[in-house]
């Protein structure tokens, strides 16, 4: 990703440059300050700090990514023209506020999964245009990204399965075709999953695995070389529970789709 182009994209997306109530005032030198108005990880500091400065304006930082921010703290101090600052706040405001809500919700599991030895991954149900930003927010609250993009590993679905004789052909395929590649296979039942690792699969994702279920499975997978993940439904109402399997990876959809944006104020404070 070209971030500067991206960003650039982002404040276009918002017109920035035909801000039309922004021409209304005169133009002058100010300060302002970015404040959090609830607690949260900060994610997205350097973002969005990029966003100002690609319009001229200067900061002071007072916060770091991956830092609590309490709230009413303030996370960085701003100095330059007010027509560009004020074109630049909503768009960057909304950036810290997704970054820092994904990054905060990355950070509460990965308290409860951290006691269990147990990995948490993020998804690829991500909006389209933030997916890099959601997965450094993942890394920044030590969560694993997981694969980036559809070239960066193998990940056999049921989907695929319907086009193929077998999951074991198919991670066979995977494993010829892409050797340097990992290859997961994804599971929905315990033979299914035994017949994945059997054929050489790296990582086998249990999907949807009732609790029983997923116990009995991990138990007999850990026969095989393989990597056990658990994914589909995964809330943190069950979270705890599942991670006292100690599987080697939890993935969670609810880490990008249920993440609230944090709410940030700029506030001109001269």
């Amino acid at each position: 990703m070209n971030l500067d182009k991206t960003l650039v994209s982002f404040l276009e997306e918002d017109a920035f440059e035909k801000d039309v109530t922004t021409a209304l005032i005169p133009a002058s030198e100010c300060e302002a300050e970015v404040v959090a108005n609830e607690e949260c990880i900060l994610a997205g500091v350097n973002e969005v700090s990029r966003l100002f400065e690609l319009q001229g304006i200067k900061m002071v930082f007072l916060k770091n990514d991956g830092e609590v921010c309490g709230e009413g703290e303030t996370v960085m101090r701003l100095k330059g023209s007010n027509k560009s600052m004020l074109s630049v706040e909503r768009t960057a405001l909304n950036l810290l506020g997704r970054m820092s809500g994904v990054a905060t919700l990355c950070k509460k599991a990965v308290g409860v999964t951290g006691r269990y030895g147990v990995k948490v991954a993020l998804t690829r149900k991500t909006m389209p245009g933030l997916r890099d930003f959601d997965k450094k927010a993942a890394k920044i609250a030590g969560a694993w990204p997981h694969r980036h993009d559809l070239g960066d590993m193998v990940l056999i679905k049921d989907n695929h399965l319907v086009f193929c004789k077998s999951i074991e052909e198919v991670v066979g395929k995977a494993k010829e075709s892409y050797p340097n590649l990992k290859v997961e296979a994804e599971a929905d039942s315990l033979e299914q999953a035994l017949a994945a690792a059997e054929a050489g699969a790296d990582i086998v994702m249990l999907d949807n695995f009732p609790i029983s279920e997923a116990s009995k499975a991990i138990e007999k997978l850990r026969a095989y070389p393989v990597k056990i993940e658990l994914s589909g439904g995964i809330n943190f109402d069950n979270l705890e529970v599942y991670a006292r399997l100690k599987p080697d990876i939890i993935s969670m959809g609810y880490l990008t789709k249920s993440a609230r944006i944090v709410d940030f104020s700029l506030n001109v404070i001269g």
